[in-house]
């Protein structure tokens, strides 16, 4: 299955997301189909909760996201419906004909390859395509020849075939098919990791990975012709599990985790930053030191400052460059929990609501019918 993007608790897993929109019109125009019934039987006299599971952005105005129907008593059991929202408007759209009705345990992530393109991913790596906003989906076939470029609307994937001793491929998701080409020309490098699967707000395109043992930076500005390799300070020890990009000012900050194999070692975290020079290790986990002792995720901030969220889901912010750490007020408006990356800005979670924010500051729940 397509590895999804992830925090370092489910290395390379998939993820999720505050004001209040004043108001939602649902519409339900010919195009669309009604939201499903709920379940019939022994599970309709369960209670049943609503649940946004997965998210992805045309702009900030447009998104594409899963809604699960779910038993209040068993998350895993749930009926999924496709969501349009643009401007302000709510449609239901069907998802591919086996990804309907109540299941149990199927994880089901939403991509978004363009203002109608849509790839749906569930267990155990199924994909499937539509061209058109949901009204049509066609499972995706066998990966097409490698390509030289990230096509526009193309994202990026890391990529292990289901087998002893993978070693990962730099994926690109074709945005005229859903199917994966392998990219051609990129660095080689072990355990590498994609940051996000699309360009940062600067337009370039990063990875993370080894060198010579060494931890370093891949990036590029012509959509993956070319890249150029900065080398890393060296940072915790262990296996990489995550990486994050934050442009906070002048300042370019990237978080790295990685884990030992020893069965009870705990994440660690790095936290380099870059001001047009060099980059430097300027934050390091320490599990005798003081708060926060871990970093799982970084939030620009105004004025070149820089917010962070620990594993226990805690907000913090730097004022000297990421040195140190300071917790977070209630003004700073730091959402709880492990906000991540999305294509508009970021998305964090709150019990059952995503929350999604262009800038890292003002959030916005977002409606799930």
């Amino acid at each position: 299955m397509t590895e999804l993007p992830a925090r370092w608790r489910m290395p390379l897993a998939g993820a999720t997301v505050c004001a209040v929109l004043a108001a939602i019109v649902i519409v339900l125009r010919e195009d669309s189909v009604p939201p499903p019934a709920t379940p019939a039987g022994p599970v309709a006299d369960q209670p049943m909760v609503l649940v946004l599971r997965a998210v992805d952005f045309v702009d900030e105005r447009h998104w594409f996201g899963v809604r699960g129907l779910c038993q209040e008593t068993d998350a895993r059991r749930c009926s999924h419906t496709l969501l349009e929202s643009e401007q302000g408007q709510l449609r239901f759209r069907e998802l591919p004909a086996e990804l309907r009705g109540q299941r149990g345990g199927t994880a089901i992530g939403v991509t978004v390859l363009g203002p109608e393109r849509l790839l749906v991913q569930s267990d155990p790596g199924r994909r499937w395509y539509s061209a058109d906003r949901g009204q049509h989906w066609a499972e995706v076939g066998p990966d097409a020849p490698p390509v030289g470029e990230i096509p526009a609307n193309g994202i990026l994937e890391r990529y292990c075939e289901p087998a002893p001793g993978c070693t990962p491929k730099i994926m690109v998701t074709l945005p005229d098919s859903g199917r994966r080409a392998e990219l051609r020309g990129v660095p080689p490098l072990t355990e590498v990791v994609p940051h996000t699967r699309f360009a940062d707000a600067d337009g370039r395109w990063r990875l993370v990975g080894r060198r010579a043992d060494k931890p370093v930076l891949a990036g590029s500005a012509d959509r993956g012709r070319s890249w150029q390799v900065s080398e890393l300070p060296p940072g915790p020890p262990g296996r990489l599990l995550d990486a994050e990009v934050a442009l906070s000012g002048r300042s370019t900050y990237l978080r790295l985790t990685s884990r030992t194999p020893e069965r009870d070692a705990k994440p660690a975290t790095a936290l380099y930053r870059e001001d047009g020079a060099r980059w430097q290790l300027v934050w390091r986990s320490d599990p005798a030191g003081p708060q926060p002792r871990s970093l799982t995720g970084v939030l620009p901030r105004p004025g070149g400052q820089l917010a962070a969220t620990d594993e226990q889901g805690d907000g913090w912010v730097s004022a000297d460059g990421g040195r140190t750490f300071q917790p977070a007020r209630p003004e700073d408006r730091i959402p709880r929990g492990w906000p991540r990356r999305a294509r508009t800005g970021y998305l964090a979670e709150a019990g059952n609501t995503l929350s999604h924010s262009p800038d890292g500051v003002r959030w916005t729940p977002l409606p799930n019918g």
